[in-house]
């Protein structure tokens, strides 16, 4: 399963946002592998604690470099928004292109993981 976010701006919204995944989540299969993506907004890294408690999984950038992947404002990263959660995936590398095209898209960098189904 793939979960696509763009969180709430404001912490309220986005405690309500990520328990409705959780819930979502804790529906299916113990079993089935899934991630989440997006931007979490979580600036003060409240909802990366809800998720290693509630869901048992972590960051990929974390887990492959012990520290999250700045990706906002594009032109100067300074803030960790843009987050990769899996389970049932290997995080191998992340990819977070920081260059002119990159900035012309988005406010924020792309993330991304090249990652390996685990059996």
């Amino acid at each position: 399963d793939l979960y696509c976010v763009h969180l709430d701006l404001l912490q309220k919204g986005r405690n309500k946002q990520i328990r409705h995944i959780f819930k979502t989540i804790s529906e299916k299969s113990i079993d089935t592998p899934y991630i989440i993506a997006g931007d979490f907004n979580d600036w003060n890294f409240k909802l990366d604690n809800f998720i290693n408690t509630h869901l048992k999984i972590h960051e990929s950038s974390y887990k492959i470099n012990r520290k999250f992947t700045k990706t906002f404002p594009s032109f100067l990263p300074v803030m960790c928004l843009d987050r990769i959660y899996t389970k049932g995936f290997l995080p191998l590398r992340i990819l977070n292109p920081h260059n002119r095209n990159a900035i012309k898209l988005s406010d924020h960098l792309p993330l991304m993981i090249e990652a390996r189904l685990n059996e």
